[in-house]
């Protein structure tokens, strides 16, 4: 919502709704913002961390568990925060697999 108090607040992720598309989300958990401005968002139902345009438009891009749900290193199984290492790296706690993930920011997950 506008920090000035005032105007409506407007969807910057998932706006298709619920399921896996680049436009979609299931389960959001939580999000930080990255120093360009994109926003962060550990997609817990889909088992990946999005990277979200900061316009609000376009397509968001799988940066953490690009293949699926699992213990594999491209894999998650219950992301649920996020941040941004100062590499710009993205360290992942990914509960269901009980460990912490360091995600190449070059990377798609």
């Amino acid at each position: 919502c506008p920090a000035s108090g005032s105007g409506d607040c407007i969807t910057v992720a998932g706006s298709q709704g619920e399921g896996d598309g680049p436009q979609q989300l299931s389960s959001p958990v939580h999000v930080v913002v990255a120093p360009s401005g994109d926003f962060i968002v550990t997609d817990s139902g889909n088992k990946r961390v999005q990277r979200c345009p900061a316009s609000g438009s376009g397509d968001c891009i799988t940066v953490a568990g690009s293949q699926g749900e699992g213990d594999g290193p491209q894999q998650l199984s219950s992301p649920v925060h996020v941040v941004v290492a100062p590499s710009g790296d993205f360290i992942v706690t990914d509960s269901g697999n009980k460990r912490v993930q360091r995600c190449p920011a070059s990377g798609s997950g």
